[in-house]
């Protein structure tokens, strides 16, 4: 392959309940061997995921396996807009106010589907401060209502415009809960997109900064 060749894109626009999100997956090219997945809403990205296709494909990979590696990735995250994982309310933050996501639509999605996707209800309770993000996050599986342990929880400070930017990463803990308290750039304005994953399972909660 040569330096200036890349594999075609894809764009596909995926309607849940009143949003519409548009799942963009591109090939960076030889020079920077990655897969790059965007998802949009509104105009801001709420999601990237990035996959470097030089570690299994090795350093002059043919073109049709980064073809099926692209739409690949490019599937499962369409599949994952389709099923509410990027869905959210979006609360103002609020000393004391819980935020929590709206998931009748998505079980009725993951009823019909039998792929063993779970979802996750992420509920956060902020305990104010005089700057930051500092609360508490709880993880718990939807279908059986039990607290999730062992998630990776992470947060990112979206933007419209702007690609996401790192706030935060751990694990919650067996209770599902996970301690944030994180600070925020100065002047920034955006909301803070925490995600959740485990195993089949995931979910996404949005809090507007106010």
């Amino acid at each position: 392959m040569s330096e200036s060749r890349v594999v075609s894109g894809l764009n596909t626009d995926v309607r849940f309940e009143e949003h519409v999100f548009h799942v963009q997956t591109e090939d960076r090219g030889r020079d920077n061997p990655v897969i790059d997945t965007l998802v949009y809403c509104g105009g801001q990205i709420l999601e990237q995921i990035k996959t470097d296709y030089a570690a299994t494909l090795g350093t002059d990979p043919a073109v049709e396996d980064i073809t099926r590696m692209l739409e690949a990735q490019h599937r499962e995250v369409v599949r994952r807009a389709r099923q509410g994982q990027f869905a959210a309310e979006r609360p103002t933050l609020v000393d004391g106010e819980v935020g929590r996501l709206d998931l009748t639509r998505a079980l009725e999605e993951i009823a019909r589907s039998d792929d063993g996707l779970e979802l996750f209800e992420l509920e956060f309770q902020a305990t104010g401060g005089t700057s930051g993000l500092r609360g508490m996050l709880r993880v718990t599986c939807v279908r059986s209502g039990e607290p999730v342990g062992g998630a990776r929880v992470t947060a990112r400070l979206v933007a419209e415009g702007q690609a996401p930017a790192p706030l935060f990463e751990a694990e919650s803990g067996e209770d599902g809960l996970v301690d944030v308290a994180v600070a925020l750039p100065d002047g920034r304005r955006g909301a803070v997109l925490f995600a959740a994953e485990c195993g089949p399972g995931g979910g996404r909660l949005r809090l507007e900064l106010g």
